[in-house]
């Protein structure tokens, strides 16, 4: 690799300080060159592997379940101590009983509300989110109390059930979970474009969708027409299921009066996407009819590509809603998430850039240790001197 050639700084400092300075630098000196700069290159790259290698993914999977438990709280029986009946004798030391008295205390607890997803992992949402949900699902029940001594006040524990035969009611949770992509890093598996700031603003280019409100993301991103039905609904539902069963994330990216470059560029903006991944992207006009289509994806199945563009491009004017519901049906069948385990045999090279700034460093480093090691009194002839001294005293003493 391109950066160990830099141990090639430290083996010509050495041998400058060889010819100039042999007297001066002791034999120790010369291997703390050797051993700082290893160490140097060594913490370089591995900081520049992880760096080039380190991305995040996200999993979806459905809710099971929303949670609210009410304000309550409860007498805590306790007491506390303390020292009583003092007395001090003559030597001026002091002896105490311990005495006891009551400290009982109300333990308030704030009420909260939350949702569960089907793997039983929990995620805290406002009131108001928990109340919109419980009004599409309905079926609210009571479930019981806290439990605990002496309750006062207690509001109960409520809950609302995901129906099973309504995937439009679906709740989808995303978790975001990182990961090694050493493809992004390796140029010989896929050599995606530079894409820049100004290729981002000029195609209208979508960063990938954050997770908000604790557990929702948007999977419609772009010029999103909302006269296309509840697609952003479907495309929940579809990731709700295929997350769990197919290792599979969805994405749909429409951009607006922007030439197919657009979709390929933000294939390369998002580096091919991640190995969940499948996502399609769709260039419309003004009056919203259909002019390219761009999917892109890991999967084994390459079929599913071809056969979700045709099924675009029929369209005259785009149905997100209609897309969506043959993504999940076509996606469900065809599906197959790629193991990136195929490419570990990958490795990433550090940039041209990251070589310099490392150089720079391992020079100024190198150098500092050289005009320390130089003008320092523990060189060669100083240390020879002392134990030549140690030795003269140690021959008087006799």
């Amino acid at each position: 690799m391109k950066i160990w050639l830099l141990m090639l700084v430290p083996l010509v400092a050495t041998i400058a300080l060889l010819l100039f300075f042999r007297k001066k630098i002791a034999w120790w000196e010369y291997l703390s060159l050797f051993g700082s700069s290893f160490l140097l290159i060594l913490i370089s790259k591995l900081i520049i592997t992880t760096s080039m290698t380190s991305d995040t993914e996200y999993w979806s999977e459905p809710a099971y379940k929303v949670v609210y438990e009410g304000a309550w709280d409860e007498w805590i029986v306790d007491e506390c101590s303390y020292d009583c009946f003092c007395t001090t004798d003559s030597d001026n030391n002091e002896t105490c009983q311990t005495c006891w008295e009551d400290c009982s205390y109300r333990d308030y607890h704030s009420a909260y509300w939350r949702i569960i997803s089907a793997s039983g992992k929990s995620y805290t949402i406002s009131e108001h989110e928990y109340e919109k949900i419980v009004d599409r699902w309905g079926g609210e029940k009571k479930t019981g109390y806290h439990s605990g001594r002496d309750m006062h006040n207690d509001d109960g524990i409520y809950e609302s059930i995901c129906p099973k035969d309504r995937p439009d009611l679906v709740e989808c949770i995303v978790s975001s979970h990182s990961y090694t992509n050493k493809v992004q890093a390796a140029h010989s598996v896929h050599e995606y474009p530079e894409v820049s700031e100004d290729d981002v603003s000029k195609y209208a280019l979508q960063e990938y969708p954050g997770i908000y409100s604790s557990y929702k993301q948007k999977h419609i991103l772009g010029a999103y027409d909302s006269k296309n039905g509840n697609a952003e609904q479907n495309m929940q539902a579809l990731n709700a299921e295929l997350g769990p069963s197919k290792q599979c994330k969805a994405f749909i990216v429409v951009f607006k009066n922007q030439p197919e470059e657009a979709g390929k560029l933000q294939e390369a903006y998002w580096k091919g996407g991640n190995k969940n991944e499948f996502v399609i992207t769709i260039g419309v006009d003004d009056k919203n009819q259909v002019q390219w289509v761009h999917p892109f994806s890991w999967t084994e199945n390459e079929l599913i590509k071809t056969t979700t563009k045709n099924f675009v491009m029929q369209q005259k004017k785009l149905n997100l809603f209609e897309v969506s519901k043959y993504m999940h049906a076509e996606l469900r069948s065809g599906f197959e998430r790629k193991p990136f385990a195929d490419f570990d045999y990958l490795t990433a090279e550090p940039s041209n850039r990251s070589i310099k700034i490392t150089m720079i460093i391992l020079f100024i480093i190198i150098i500092g240790l050289s005009v320390l090691f130089v003008f320092n009194r523990h060189d060669e002839t100083v240390i020879s001197s002392a134990i030549k001294r140690m030795r003269e005293n140690s021959y008087d003493d006799y």
